[in-house]
């Protein structure tokens, strides 16, 4: 039997990246953010365009951020911490 994961983590995991996100009935959340950025902006990547939610545990002992930025279409587009 062969499994073939398309993602570039395990779920559980984190990425390369330092972020993870998971495509649950078709809205992208992100789930987990482990980088050391002060301002978190997910204007930035393509990767991150597309995220339409935030998880409730996504920045879980994570001191640095201060300012998070949404991309469009949210109703907030600045969240500060």
């Amino acid at each position: 039997m062969l499994f073939f994961f398309s993602l570039e983590f395990v779920k559980g995991q984190t990425s390369k990246l330092g972020y993870e996100v998971s495509d649950s009935a078709g809205v992208l959340e992100l789930v987990k953010w482990e980088r050391k950025d002060s301002i978190v902006d997910l204007t930035k990547e393509d990767n991150l365009k597309q995220v339409k939610a935030i998880g409730n545990c996504c920045f879980v002992f994570n001191d640095y951020i201060k300012t998070v930025i949404l991309p469009e279409g949210g109703n907030n587009q600045r969240k500060s911490f």
